[in-house]
């Protein structure tokens, strides 16, 4: 294995850079909508199998995933102009379901936080803290981990075929950790299948170098979940407690 030259660490900069600003733009309407319009009306889209799987915290390390897992495009796109596409495509699934939060708000009753005297319950209690029961239709986590997927194997198809098992895994999680609604999953898929096929896959062949990254940069999303789970840790063990009465259910 050789390491990066410059070429690639040019790039690797250059995705990180637009990723970052990516997440700046489409974070806080997700926020704005979760937090200060929580408590309207909403629809519940439960149906008989969304129950067929019971509440299970441990599914948090799974779930959480997603937040780096969404970054794995900036460890395979070498082509600026292909990674314009990406950011835009990201942006699209975001803004897309944050208008759809909005028309047609869902909620998923979760589960009460019994202690956070365990990092897992820990974990599922800053997760429900930080994360309203709502927004839930169509399911974020899905379309994002889906996306990324897509964009891997379209360059990697080795490393898509791992990360299209990861965000299956991802989609579990969700039910698992009573955040989604089987319909949420579909609908997540379906929008990042439209995105990926409608815009990113006729437009990436147009412009610049397709050779890609080198596959063991991938693992990088591996070292910066690892990264996140430990920083997490610390937190718990440092007593950090978290304010269960602030957590909606």
């Amino acid at each position: 294995m050789k390491f990066p030259d410059t070429d690639d660490l040019a790039a690797l900069w250059q995705n990180t850079k637009i990723g970052f600003i990516v997440l700046l733009v489409a974070f806080p309407p997700y926020v704005i909508v979760n937090h200060l319009f929580y408590d309207r009306p909403a629809v519940n889209l439960a149906i008989a199998a969304d129950y067929w799987l019971p509440f299970n915290h441990t599914w948090i390390l799974v779930y959480a995933m997603v937040y780096v897992f969404l970054f794995l495009p900036v460890f395979i796109v070498r082509d600026k102009f292909s990674f314009y596409y990406v950011a835009k495509g990201y942006l699209m699934v975001n803004f897309i379901s944050v208008a759809i939060f909005i028309v047609m708000p869902a909620r998923y009753p979760r589960p009460e936080i019994l202690t956070q005297s365990e990092f897992l319950w820990w974990g599922t209690a800053l997760n429900y803290l930080l994360d309203k029961p709502v927004n839930c239709f169509p399911s974020l986590h899905v379309a994002n981990a889906f996306f990324a997927s897509m964009i891997a194997y379209h360059y990697r198809p080795r490393v898509g075929i791992i990360a299209w098992f990861m965000a299956a895994l991802v989609s579990i999680s969700t039910l698992y950790m009573k955040q989604h609604f089987i319909a949420d999953i579909v609908m997540g898929f379906g929008l990042s299948f439209a995105i990926y096929r409608l815009y990113f896959k006729r437009r990436a062949y147009l412009h610049g170098n397709q050779k890609p990254l080198p596959e063991y940069l991938s693992l990088g999303v591996l070292v910066i979940y690892l990264g996140f789970v430990v920083s997490m840790y610390v937190l718990f063990k440092a007593g950090v407690q978290l304010p269960l009465d602030k957590i909606v259910l």
